[in-house]
């Protein structure tokens, strides 16, 4: 019996001692893939009804991702096969991306730094530079990630608004921090005291219908 495994998320040096005594052959042919000895598959690109369809003995499928809507789990489904995803992957490091984006958005810190690079010095090379307590971070999906970059902004007195349709307000509410403002499902437009950043991480939920609904 064979696991494919896809590189650079899974090397077979890495993935063989793991699987060591389990009688199990570790390899990582190019797409596509074919064989009736194949019980699993450890990928992060996407997998079809295609590739499952060669795949005659195919057991389970694991993404090294948060996300799995890349896998066909429909075609997954019909041949029982278990689909596993990794939902702590690079929370933090994303977290930790975005406010750091965010930051410098708000600081103009890309374009004042090109302008000192070209041997100029301008201060108004950014434009309009807003304070960081005077901003709105705006988080749509409120899953492991959406809480830790909220929790970084609240740090930072950044005013957090959050929207995921998964989630009454409440369970939102309760995220925030003492000393702090709560967090509110986000039903109303920005004010015009704070003005406003929206960070995304979860493209299914910005449907025409659901933004409608979180913004008017």
């Amino acid at each position: 019996m064979k696991v494919i495994v896809e590189p650079p998320v899974f090397e077979v040096q890495t993935v063989r001692p793991l699987m060591e005594g389990r009688n199990l052959a570790i390899e990582a042919p190019g797409r596509p893939w074919a064989g009736e000895d194949v019980v699993g598959l450890l990928v992060w690109r996407a997998v079809t009804a295609a590739d499952i369809d060669r795949l005659p003995g195919l057991r389970v499928i694991v993404t090294g991702s948060i996300g799995f809507d890349h896998i066909d789990l429909d075609a997954a489904t019909r041949r029982n096969i278990v689909v596993c995803n990794v939902p702590d992957y690079c929370v933090e490091e994303v977290a930790d991306t975005a406010i750091t984006l965010l930051l410098s958005l708000v600081r103009g810190t890309v374009a004042l730094d090109r302008t000192v690079r070209e041997g100029r010095w301008d201060d108004h090379a950014a434009g309009p530079l807003l304070r960081i307590a005077d901003i709105r971070l705006g988080i749509i999906g409120f899953g492991r990630i959406g809480r830790a970059v909220a929790q970084r902004a609240l740090g930072l007195d950044i005013a957090c608004w959050a929207a995921d349709p998964l989630l009454p307000a409440a369970a939102i509410a309760a995220a925030g921090q003492r000393r702090h403002p709560p967090l509110a499902l986000c039903r109303r437009r920005p004010t015009r005291r704070r003005r406003g950043a929206t960070r995304s991480h979860a493209p299914r939920l910005l449907s025409d219908q659901y933004r409608a609904g979180a913004t008017g």
